[in-house]
């Protein structure tokens, strides 16, 4: 498969981001149970926390072979960085495919600015690292 332009300076810009920025102060802010807020603010002004929100709600709306590439290159800077913009985006999509559209016009614009920043709460009855019995 042959990546477009667009894909390939998205993932080239990404990868000197997470080199340059993200990488250097990783390991510091894992050891120290820290996220390094300023790196979600350039995410943020990147468009990157908007990845996959539709461009009517202020998104950059990838598609997914460019999301694997950013993440793909972020996780090579921050795993916790990947992580939380792929949980990120998780809580977009769904606001986007299954909000109403008052969720989506008060939430998705914000969020694709990267505040607030999406998270979800996720629960097994028998399995996880938490189970829930009754």
């Amino acid at each position: 498969m042959q990546l477009t332009d667009e894909q390939r300076a998205i993932r080239d810009l990404v990868r000197e981001v997470a080199a340059e920025e993200i990488r250097p102060g990783a390991a510091d802010a894992d050891r120290n149970g820290e996220f390094p807020e300023d790196v979600w603010d350039e995410l943020g002004d990147l468009d990157l926390t908007g990845l996959t929100t539709p461009e009517a709600y202020g998104g950059f709306d990838a598609d997914r072979v460019t999301y694997a590439l950013v993440n793909e290159e972020l996780a090579h800077g921050s795993l916790a960085v990947a992580t939380a913009l792929s949980v990120h985006c998780l809580a977009t999509s769904c606001i986007a495919e299954f909000g109403t559209e008052d969720q989506r016009e008060r939430r998705l614009s914000r969020m694709s600015e990267g505040r607030p920043v999406g998270a979800f709460a996720l629960s097994e009855t028998h399995a996880g690292s938490n189970p829930v019995r009754g």
